[in-house]
């Protein structure tokens, strides 16, 4: 889900962001109210114009609730931060309710934008992946499940990449993904004169590597 808000007087701005981990639009609301006023100068007079009620009553009603109740509810970081900036900013902060999908071209123009380049985005990640799949050395045997592939990347990525542990797993992961890891076929591929062949170390067989070749391996019978 993405968070957006355009400025309408000069010069034209405009700002987007893309939210993850139960986002919400309520949420999507006060995070994009939160990157105007993080836009905005010192001691400014904000309109803001939204179509969501839920976000102008959290945010006027943010300090009828003890700080422990605060916390408890629904997006409180967002809140906590909205606050903190009008404080230090000394900014006066209005917001405005509009109604939704009414016509209104500032209202209708973010999420027209957004979904373009969102599209062409896609559009874009869809010509590198039918590119890299055409690759003569992508040729796969067995179909790719994606679904697993990315599930698999996802839990190593980004804000789940905690550790150096973590790092060189996702390394691994991607290395192994793109034929990168200095296994036998990949090495008498690249260095035929100095890697002349390979024997399976549990059973010695001289054979050409495959993933069958490891059931079938006799040392293997008793796994």
């Amino acid at each position: 889900m993405g968070a957006v808000f355009c400025v309408n007087d000069e010069p034209a701005l405009s700002v987007q962001a893309n939210l993850s981990l139960w986002p919400s639009s309520t949420r999507a609301e006060l995070v994009a109210i939160f990157l105007v006023l993080l836009t905005d100068p010192m001691n400014a007079k904000i309109k803001i114009y939204t179509d969501s009620q839920s976000a102008i009553y959290m945010i006027n009603n943010r300090h009828n609730k003890s700080g422990r109740k605060l916390l408890k509810q629904s997006n409180s970081l967002i809140l906590l931060k909205i606050d903190i900036l009008l404080q230090e900013k000394k900014m006066d902060l209005v917001l405005v309710k509009v109604k939704g999908h009414s016509g209104d071209v500032m209202n209708e123009m973010i999420p027209i934008e957004y979904n373009l380049r969102k599209f062409i985005k896609t559009l874009m990640n869809t010509k590198v992946a039918a590119e890299w799949s055409m690759l003569k050395s992508n040729g796969h045997e067995t179909p790719i499940d994606w679904n697993i592939t990315w599930n698999l990347i996802h839990r190593y990525k980004g804000f789940n990449c905690i550790s150096v542990k973590k790092h060189w797993h996702l390394i691994f992961i991607v290395k192994l993904f793109a034929k990168l890891l200095p296994i036998g076929t990949i090495l008498l591929q690249r260095k035929p004169n100095l890697y002349k062949e390979f024997v399976y170390p549990r059973c010695n067989a001289n054979k050409k590597e495959n993933r069958h070749y490891f059931i079938e391996c006799e040392a293997n019978k008793d796994l």
